[in-house]
């Protein structure tokens, strides 16, 4: 697998956040899996396919119901307007620019700072 395609799917969470939290505001740590779940996902689904079409579908079905029973423990945090709208304008800067990227990058990291760790 190529280093890259393992960076695409956790850049797209950090640099997601403020966009997400402005709209859905449920914070919980269990979302820093998302990353991690997504890369797990490009196997997993072909397999439980294939396990489904020889009659063993139910064999995965105990680390599925695993993931679903962990606890829901979470806060709110949602993102003002203007604040998104910055992000989205700074990203939209970022086209053109690789320093405004980095820029976007930072602040994306720090709000995921400040989400999950303050």
């Amino acid at each position: 697998m190529d280093n890259h395609n393992f960076f695409i799917p956790f850049g797209i969470f950090i640099l997601m956040l403020p966009v997400v939290h402005h709209i859905f505001g449920v914070t919980s740590n269990y979302q820093l899996l998302s990353p991690l779940l997504s890369l797990l996902f490009i196997p997993f689904y072909p397999l439980v396919i294939v396990l489904h079409l020889v009659s063993f579908g139910g064999v995965l079905d105990s680390a599925l119901l695993w993931l679903f029973l962990l606890p829901n423990e979470s806060v709110d945090n949602l993102l003002s307007f203007w604040m998104m709208l910055a992000y989205v304008g700074l990203s939209l800067g970022a086209i053109w620019s690789r320093k405004l990227f980095y820029g976007v990058f930072g602040v994306a990291l720090g709000y995921g700072g400040y989400l999950f760790i303050v």
